[in-house]
């Protein structure tokens, strides 16, 4: 029964167009996670005084559970799209900005003493020496938050269907 539903699904075209919306859901919320992950964990990693005031809100939202942004986000954004992608996109956050925040804070200051010798400038030391030193924990994180992406996309359309 459910081959000659996946059949029919995609004869009539049905079946293209919900794999499409799902796959541009999850393209949409995981490039919006990923690109917020990435400026407040850079931001947090590299300056003690941003991680001083961000990071215990954004370790307090961690802890909420999954299953909790749902109707929140249903709330506050409606039933459509735009519900569904930021669920997705808190969902890709967490992992890749504490896996990035912890690559940045975990270089070995030897390094960033070696950059300040140099007299790096700020930037010149982030691009320098703490991102390529702080990418393969980058990396992680984005695998991670790309499987939870998948996770959180099935709830959203469980959910908000």
């Amino acid at each position: 029964m459910v081959a000659a539903t996946l059949a029919e699904l995609y004869r009539t075209g049905e079946l293209g167009r919900h794999v499409t919306a799902t796959l541009t859901r999850v393209a949409a919320g995981f490039a919006l996670g990923l690109v917020l992950a990435t400026a407040l964990g850079a931001l947090t990693g590299f300056s003690v005084r941003a991680r001083q005031l961000l990071d215990p809100t954004l370790q307090a939202l961690r802890a909420i559970p999954s299953i909790a942004w749902v109707p929140l986000f249903i709330l506050w954004f409606g039933i459509f799209e735009t519900s569904k992608v930021a669920l997705i996109a808190a969902g890709a956050f967490f992992p890749i900005y504490l896996a990035l925040m912890t690559g940045i804070q975990s270089v070995d200051r030897k390094l960033v003493e070696v950059g300040r010798v140099y007299q790096l400038g700020p930037l010149a030391l982030v691009r320098r020496i703490l991102l390529p030193a702080a990418l393969p924990a980058w990396l992680t994180g984005v695998r991670g938050g790309l499987g939870l992406a998948w996770m959180f996309v099935i709830a959203a359309e469980l959910l908000g269907a």
